[in-house]
């Protein structure tokens, strides 16, 4: 991944996300979810400079169900607000909505919804457990991008957001810090083969 503006690494992000051999839904949630509304905002505009579309034009016609919805629904409201109706909501009524959507069995759109709240609320849980699925599996494949990129693109995009975060909650699921040896030996693995295959 050569380094990149944040803002144009994140619309090749989406670009890649939508336009792999399947699409990579964990990676729009992380942009989605992750980025204030001042950088959502400049991210769709170099998408559409480099991409000749609108971001939401290709959301519309690369995902289906309610994923469609829900991502154009984060992309296109001011983030802060967003999570400021979650804080409510847990306020009013004394859970968190998530597990509203969980409780209820809400069927698919439920569960995606679930995961970008989620996502959005506990960005650094999010960002820990795609480190963790991908380190444990660092042969399996997530569309184009295999665990390698996926590695990269977190530990990459998350230095902005929050690493330390990331790697505490890391460390109290896994029982690893990211500074650990076996751990530490996992990200270089994948780095270095990312390096090489471009």
């Amino acid at each position: 991944m050569p380094l990149l503006e944040p803002q144009e690494r994140d619309a090749e992000i989406v670009r890649d996300a939508l336009f792999g051999s399947s699409v990579n839904l964990n990676a729009l949630i992380e942009i989605a979810c992750t980025r204030t509304s001042a950088e959502l905002f400049l991210v769709k505009q170099v998408y559409r400079l480099r991409c000749n579309y609108d971001v939401e034009q290709d959301i519309a016609l690369e995902t289906e169900g309610g994923f469609k919805g829900i991502v154009s629904l984060v992309s296109e409201r001011n983030t802060e607000q967003l999570k400021c109706i979650l804080v409510s909501y847990k306020e009013l009524y004394g859970d968190e909505f998530s597990l509203f959507l969980k409780q209820n069995k809400c069927r698919k759109f439920g569960k995606e919804l679930r995961i970008v709240v989620r996502g959005m609320q506990y960005p650094e849980r999010f960002f820990a457990k795609q480190l963790r699925r991908a380190l444990q599996n660092r042969d399996a494949r997530e569309g184009m991008l295999g665990s390698r990129d996926i590695v990269t693109r977190i530990i990459v995009t998350c230095l902005e957001v929050d690493i330390e975060g990331i790697s505490n909650v890391f460390a109290a699921k896994t029982g690893w810090s990211l500074a650990t040896k076996p751990c530490k030996k996992a990200i270089h693995h994948c780095w270095y083969e990312q390096q090489q295959c471009q």
